[in-house]
C-alpha cells in the first residue's frame, strides 16, 4: 500500500473516530424510519370506494390497460406501487419497490434531518415518525422526500454527477405514480434548472432533466404503455387535476380545521420570506419558489375536498418549513424570529391533526410501534404476510360472492356503474371498465364525453353491474350522465343480487339523439317550469364571473343548488356541479333512487319533475355571471315503452324477485290477528351479532353498527303451528341505497350462505316483508345482512305475525 493510501486510510479513520455518535445517531434514525415508512397493503380489496379504486388501479396495470386511452384517473400507471390494498396481482412488484424506494427515502431524510441545528433534528425526526402516516394516502412522504432534495440542490448546488441522477430517477419515477407528482416534480425541475443555469453548472442541469427524461420514458414503456399514449395521459390528467375543485370540493368539519391550516401556510411563506429578506441570494430566492409552489399544491389538495386529506397538509408542512434551515444561516434576531415561527407552525399542524382526527394525536405512539412491528414482521417473514393477505382475499370473496352474476355473464365483458369496481375483481368478472371508471370523477366536459362515447362504440361492455351512488348530496343523474343515458337506452336490467342489478345490452351500441325544444336565460332562483308527458334532458351552465375564476384559482368556487319540484309537490334540493351539468343530465323522468332507475328501464311510470331553480346563496352570487343558460332537450321514448303492462310486470317480478309482492304481504300482515313474536326493547336482546357489528338498544330500537362490508346478525327464533306460514315485518332505517339478505337454513343444511332472501334498501326509512313457511325454519334460526356498507342500521319494529298456509290474500 502506498503513502498516499495510507493517508487517505488514516484520514477517514480519523473522520470517524471524531463523528461517530452523530453517525450512530443516524443511523439508529435511519432504522426507526425505514420501519416506520415500509408499508405494504393492510387489508384486500373490497366494494368499499377507497378500496375498490385502489385495487383498480393494480388490477388494470397488470392487465396492461393503456393509461390515457383506456384509463383516466389521479394515478398514472405505476400507481399500484402505493397502493393501499391486496389483489393479488403485481405483488412482488410492490414489495421490490418498497424495499428500495424506502431504503432511499430514509437516507434523504436522515441526510436532512442531520444537516439541521441540533435544537430541530428531534423535533424533525419524531414528527415524521409519528405523523407522516396521519394520512394513509402517501402524499405527505413523497411531498417531503421532493422538499428534501430540493433543500440540497439549493444548499450545496455541487451535487455530483451521480446524485443528481439519483434526483431524476426518483422524480421520474413518482412522476408515474400520481399526477401531483408529476407536477411537483416538474415544478422543481424548473427551479432547479433556473439555479443551476445561474451558477453555470450546464453539466449538473442536462444531467439531472435527461435522467428524469429517460426514466420517465423507461418506466412508461416498463408499465405496459405505448408511447402514442402518452400525449393523451398528460391531456386528459390535466383535465381531471383542473376539475378536481369544482366538482369534488366539500367543507371542513369545523371552520378551526380551515383556520389552522391557513394558519400554517401563511407562517411558512412568512418564514421564507423572512429569510430572503435577511439575505437576498440566489439559494433562498430559490427556496422560496419552491416551498409557495409547494405550499400551493399541497394546501388545495388537502383543503378542496376538506375532509382526512387535510391530515396530509398538516402531516407535511411542519416538516418541509423546517428544511430551510439546512440553508439558512442569518443573524441571531432572524433567526430567533425563524425558530419562533416555527414552533407556531408545529403547533398549528398539531391542533389541525387533532380537530380532524383526535385519535390521530392521542395514539401516535401506539400507532406507530404498531407500524414499526408490521413492519419489521413484514420485512422478517414475507410469506406469512402474503398468506395473511391471501386468506382476507378468500375471505372478502365469500362475503362478496355473486354466483347469480357470474352463471350469467360467464366470460364476457363488465363494467361497474358507480363506485364499487372491487365487487366485479373479487368475483372474478372479465371486468372492461369505462375511462373514467368511477362515474363522480367524470366531472368535466371532455371526461364525460371519453365516457360516453365508449359506451357508444362496438367497445361497450355485454353486461353492466349497476348501482346507484351519486356522492356529495350531486343532483342524482348528474354522475355519468351519458352513461346512464345509453343504459337506459341500450340496456336491459336482468336480475338484482346483493344489492346489484345486472344489464345486458340489448343491441348495437349506439348514441342516443336529443332534439332541442328550448334555450332559456335564467337568473339565480327563478323557477324554470318544464315540458310536460316527455323524456328530458337538461343542460345548465352557470358560468364564473372574473372573481370566481380567480376564486376557483386560488382555492375553490361557492356551492351552487337545483332546487327541483316534482308531480307529487314535493320539493328536492341537490349539489349541481357546472362543469357536470352544462354537458346535460337527465331531468325527466326523475331518477333519485335505484328503484325508480329499475321502474323506468322496464318502463313503468315513475315520478317526474315540473319545474326547478338554481340557486346559490345571495353573498355568493358575485363569483358567477348574472344568468345561467339552460337548454331543454327531448329524448327518444325508451325501448321497454312498446310493451304492454303484462310484461312489464312480469319484467319487474324476474328483477326484484318478490320484491314487488311486499303489497300483498303487508296486507296479508295487517289482516292477521296472529302475533308469534313483537319485540320491545327488551326483546331486541334475544338478537345475536355475529360479524362486523355492534348491537345497541337506543330509544327502545335497536342500533346495527356495522363496521364493514358483510354485517350479520342472528335474529330471534320462533316456531310455526300446523298449517301456518308466517310474514316477517322489518321497519329499518338504512344509511344508505343497498339491499338486505335474510338468510335461512332448510332441512340439511348447516351452513349459511347459499339460500337467501333480497330486498332493495333506500337510504333512510325502509319497511319490509318476508313470507316464511316451515322450510325456512326447518334447520335453526335466521341470519339478518342489513345491508352491504358501513354505517348504522336502526330496527325501529320487528314482528311476526300468523297467516294460513292456504290463504287466499297470499301472492
Amino acid at each position: 500500500m502506498d503513502s498516499d493510501s495510507l493517508f487517505s486510510l488514516s484520514k477517514l479513520i480519523a473522520l470517524l473516530a471524531k463523528g461517530w455518535p452523530s453517525l450512530l445517531v443516524a443511523f439508529v434514525a435511519f432504522c426507526f424510519l425505514w420501519l416506520d415508512l415500509f408499508s405494504l397493503p393492510l387489508a384486500a380489496v373490497s366494494p368499499l370506494l377507497d378500496l375498490s379504486w385502489c385495487g383498480a388501479i393494480i388490477h388494470f396495470s397488470a392487465q396492461g390497460l393503456q393509461w390515457g386511452r383506456d384509463i383516466t384517473f389521479t394515478y398514472g400507471p405505476l400507481g399500484h406501487l402505493t397502493a393501499f390494498v391486496y389483489t393479488g396481482e403485481l405483488f412482488t412488484t410492490r414489495v421490490v419497490w418498497e424495499l428500495a424506494s424506502k431504503t432511499v427515502f430514509a437516507a434523504i431524510l436522515c441526510a436532512t434531518m442531520m444537516r439541521l441545528p441540533r435544537l430541530w433534528r428531534p423535533f424533525f425526526f419524531f414528527f415524521v415518525l409519528l405523523f407522516i402516516w396521519a394520512d394513509p394516502i402517501s402524499d405527505a412522504l413523497y411531498f417531503l422526500v421532493i422538499t428534501c432534495l430540493a433543500a440540497a440542490f439549493f444548499r450545496e448546488g455541487r451535487f455530483g454527477r451521480s446524485l443528481n441522477g439519483l434526483a431524476g430517477t426518483l422524480f421520474g419515477v413518482s412522476a408515474l405514480i400520481k399526477f401531483t407528482y408529476f407536477i411537483l416534480a416538474i415544478y422543481t425541475l424548473v427551479i432547479v434548472v433556473i439555479f443551476y443555469w445561474k451558477r453555470r453548472r450546464f453539466p449538473n442541469a442536462v444531467i439531472i432533466c435527461s435522467t428524469f427524461s429517460l426514466v420517465f420514458l423507461l418506466c412508461w414503456k416498463l408499465a405496459g404503455q405505448d408511447y402514442v399514449n402518452l400525449l393523451s395521459y398528460l391531456i386528459s390528467s390535466l383535465d381531471i387535476s383542473f376539475g378536481y375543485k369544482e366538482a369534488m370540493g366539500i367543507s371542513a368539519a369545523s371552520t378551526a380545521i380551515v383556520v389552522a391550516g391557513i394558519a400554517a401556510a401563511l407562517l411558512a411563506v412568512v418564514q421564507c420570506s423572512l429569510l430572503l429578506f435577511e439575505s437576498r441570494q440566489l439559494p433562498f430566492l430559490c427556496i422560496v419558489l419552491f416551498f409557495i409552489g409547494e405550499t400551493y399544491l399541497s394546501w388545495n389538495r388537502a383543503f378542496i375536498r376538506a375532509d382526512d386529506h387535510v391530515l396530509s397538509f398538516f402531516a407535511l408542512c411542519p416538516a418541509a418549513s423546517v428544511t430551510v434551515w439546512t440553508i439558512a444561516q442569518p443573524r441571531r434576531l432572524i433567526r430567533g424570529i425563524g425558530y419562533g415561527i416555527n414552533f407556531l407552525i408545529f403547533a398549528a399542524c398539531l391542533c389541525g391533526i387533532f380537530l380532524q382526527q383526535p385519535s390521530v394525536v392521542m395514539n401516535c405512539i401506539t400507532d406507530t410501534a404498531a407500524r414499526l412491528t408490521g413492519g419489521w414482521r413484514a420485512v422478517t417473514t414475507p410469506g406469512a404476510t402474503a398468506r395473511q393477505l391471501d386468506a382476507q382475499l378468500g375471505e372478502e370473496k365469500a362475503a362478496n360472492a355473486l354466483p347469480r352474476v357470474r352463471a350469467e355473464v360467464k366470460d364476457r365483458t363488465i363494467d361497474v356503474f358507480g363506485y364499487e369496481q372491487g365487487v366485479a375483481l373479487l368475483n372474478d368478472l372479465n371486468y372492461l371498465p369505462r375511462p373514467v371508471f368511477q362515474g363522480y370523477s367524470a366531472y368535466t366536459p371532455g371526461l364525460i364525453a371519453a365516457n360516453t362515447a365508449f359506451y357508444s362504440s362496438p367497445c361497450a361492455p355485454a353486461y353492466v353491474l349497476f348501482k346507484y351512488q351519486p356522492i356529495d348530496e350531486r343532483y342524482p343523474t348528474l354522475d355519468d350522465a351519458g352513461v346512464l343515458r345509453q343504459l337506459l337506452f341500450c340496456y336491459m336490467p336482468l336480475f338484482e343480487e346483493r344489492g346489484y342489478s345486472l344489464w345486458k345490452r340489448s343491441g348495437a351500441a349506439s348514441s342516443v339523439p336529443t332534439t332541442l325544444i328550448s334555450t332559456q336565460s335564467l337568473l339565480f332562483d327563478e323557477v324554470c317550469p318544464l315540458p310536460a308527458n316527455q323524456n328530458l334532458w337538461l343542460e345548465v351552465d352557470v358560468r364564473k364571473s372574473f372573481r370566481g375564476r380567480l376564486l376557483s384559482l386560488l382555492y375553490k368556487p361557492p356551492k351552487v343548488e337545483i332546487w327541483v319540484k316534482d308531480n307529487q309537490g314535493r320539493q328536492i334540493v341537490h349539489r349541481l356541479v357546472s362543469s357536470m351539468s352544462s354537458t346535460g343530465f337527465i331531468i325527466n323522468p326523475q331518477l333519485e333512487t335505484s328503484k325508480d332507475v329499475l321502474e323506468t328501464a322496464i318502463g313503468l311510470r315513475t315520478s317526474s319533475v315540473v319545474s326547478f331553480l338554481v340557486h346559490t346563496p345571495r353573498e355568493s352570487r358575485r363569483f358567477f355571471q348574472r344568468r345561467a343558460v339552460c337548454r331543454i332537450s327531448s329524448l327518444p321514448e325508451l325501448p321497454a315503452a312498446a310493451f304492454d303492462r303484462s310484461w312489464k310486470q312480469s319484467r319487474y317480478r324476474e328483477i326484484l324477485r318478490d320484491q314487488d309482492l311486499q303489497p300483498d304481504l303487508a296486507r296479508a300482515f295487517d289482516a292477521s290477528k296472529e302475533v308469534l313474536l313483537n319485540l320491545d326493547p327488551n326483546g331486541y336482546r334475544e338478537f345475536s351479532p355475529l360479524n362486523e357489528v355492534q348491537l345497541t338498544i337506543q330509544n327502545g330500537n335497536l342500533r346495527i353498527a356495522a363496521n364493514g362490508s358483510d354485517p350479520q346478525v342472528l335474529l330471534p327464533g320462533f316456531s310455526l303451528g300446523h298449517g301456518q306460514q308466517a310474514i316477517l315485518r322489518i321497519d329499518l332505517d338504512a344509511p344508505t341505497d343497498t339491499g338486505l339478505q335474510l338468510f335461512y337454513l332448510p332441512a340439511g343444511v348447516s351452513a349459511y350462505g347459499d339460500h337467501y332472501m333480497n330486498r332493495s334498501l333506500h337510504r333512510g326509512g325502509n319497511r319490509v316483508y318476508f313470507l316464511l313457511t316451515d322450510a325456512e325454519l326447518a334447520s335453526g334460526r335466521l341470519r339478518l345482512d342489513p345491508g352491504m356498507d358501513p354505517g348504522d342500521y336502526v330496527i325501529t319494529h320487528f314482528e311476526v305475525r300468523a297467516v294460513p298456509a292456504d290463504s287466499n290474500s297470499l301472492p
